[in-house]
C-alpha cells in the first residue's frame, strides 16, 4: 500500500483540482479521513484476522462499495446545507467518492501484498491493476525507516506526488483563466450598460 501521507496528499490534491470554489475546513478534514480510513483494517492483523479474509487488510474496507457507503455517510453527516440530491450534494458526493475509491485503486497499483477486494462484499476476488509501478510500503512505522521504506517514499513521490501536484497546478491555472474571463465579461457588460444609459 502507499503510505498514509501519500493517501492524504492524493486526497487534498484531488480535492483542490476538482473543487472550483473555496471550501470549508470540514471538507478537507473529511477528504483526509476518507482517504486513510480504509487502512484501519490493518488492526485485524494484530487481532488474528487472516489477511485474505473479507475483513482482512485490503478487503471490504478497500472496496468500491465501501467507498460509496463512506462517501454518502460523510456527505450526510458533514454537509447538511445542500438539499438532498441537489447538484451541490452530488458534487460533494462525487468528490468524496473519488478520494475514497482512490485508496483501493492506488493499493492495486503496488507491486506487493495481496490484491484488493475491489467489489467486496459482492465478490471475494482480489485484484491488481495491469500497471503496478508503486513500491508497496511496509506495515508499521519502524519498518518505514528502513531502506524498503525509503524506496517506497521515492516511488510514491515519482508516481503520485509529482503527477498530482501537476494536476493541481493545471486545475488552478484553468480556474484562474475562467475567473479572469468571467470578470472581463462582466466588466464589458457593465461598460456597455453604462454607455447605453448615457446615450438614453
Amino acid at each position: 500500500m502507499p503510505t498514509t501521507f501519500t493517501h492524504t496528499f492524493f486526497a487534498v490534491a484531488a480535492g483542490g483540482a476538482i473543487s472550483r470554489r473555496r471550501m470549508p475546513a470540514r471538507f478537507w478534514i473529511l477528504l483526509a479521513i476518507c482517504a486513510v480510513l480504509p487502512d484501519l483494517d490493518v488492526i485485524g492483523l494484530r487481532l488474528g484476522v487472516p489477511y485474505d479474509s473479507v475483513f482482512g487488510h485490503r478487503g471490504l474496507m478497500h472496496s468500491l462499495p465501501f467507498a460509496a457507503a463512506l462517501s454518502i455517510a460523510a456527505v450526510l453527516l458533514g454537509f447538511r446545507e445542500p438539499p438532498l440530491f441537489s447538484r451541490k450534494w452530488w458534487a460533494l458526493l462525487g468528490c468524496l467518492f473519488v478520494v475514497c475509491a482512490s485508496h483501493g485503486l492506488l493499493d492495486a497499483m503496488t507491486n506487493g501484498g495481496l490484491g484488493v477486494a475491489l467489489f467486496s462484499p459482492f465478490a471475494e476476488a482480489r485484484y491488481f491493476l495491469p500497471w503496478r509501478p508503486i513500491q508497496v510500503s511496509p506495515i508499521g512505522i519502524r519498518n518505514s525507516l528502513t531502506v524498503w521504506g525509503i524506496r517506497t517514499i521515492l516511488s510514491e513521490v515519482l508516481w503520485i506526488w509529482i503527477p498530482m501536484s501537476l494536476l493541481w497546478l493545471a486545475a488552478r491555472r484553468m480556474s484562474g483563466v475562467r475567473t479572469r474571463k468571467s470578470a472581463a465579461g462582466n466588466s464589458d457588460r457593465t461598460t456597455d450598460e453604462s454607455s447605453a444609459g448615457k446615450r438614453v
